[in-house]
């Protein structure tokens, strides 16, 4: 179902703003939720692990040492990103339609540092608890986010900010 929203009245209208024109857009109709996706995939791994086919990764003490800093890395990532987010007044949730294109933080070196950041979680937390169905469910997610997610946010973004989108998508890669 395709929702409709107006940028809010005072949005920024001059000519070098990155601020969306005064227009009602649909917003993107994605295959599936990104939060839930990576939620999902975890617990089932989890579950596959528990009651299934429980395999290791056989690191020890590193693999929780390595599963740490992994997951702090996403997280800081993922924060870094909402930072992003906060500076330009816009929301990444995807339904509320952005009223700024972010370019700035780490959207200066990657187009999709939320994703990212959910994925070296749920990666690290594989690793960390030494689960490799997380490893393994990584795959499908990255697959669904990619085709179901991003690839329609892309071209919702190109409509909505036009030119601008074009030329940010030509500079910064989609992952890393």
């Amino acid at each position: 179902m395709f929702f409709r929203r107006k940028p809010p009245p005072d949005w920024d209208d001059s000519p070098s703003s990155d601020r969306v024109e005064d227009k009602d857009t649909k917003l993107p109709k994605l295959a599936a939720q990104p939060p839930a996706v990576f939620l999902l995939a975890m617990l089932g791994g989890a579950v596959i692990d528990a009651y299934a086919v429980p395999l290791s990764i056989g690191l020890g003490w590193a693999g929780g040492v390595l599963g740490v800093l992994i997951v702090a890395t996403g997280i800081a990532l993922t924060m870094m990103a909402m930072q992003a987010y906060r500076k330009a007044a816009s929301s990444p949730d995807p339904h509320h339609m952005p009223t700024a294109l972010v370019v700035t933080g780490p959207y200066a070196r990657t187009r999709n540092p939320l994703y990212l950041g959910t994925l070296m979680i749920m990666l690290g937390i594989g690793i960390g608890t030494n689960m490799p169905w997380f490893l393994i469910a990584a795959v499908p997610v990255m697959a669904i986010i990619h085709y179901g997610v991003v690839l329609r946010e892309e071209a919702y973004l190109e409509d909505l900010f036009g030119e601008r989108y074009r030329t940010y998508r030509a500079g910064v890669r989609r992952w890393v």
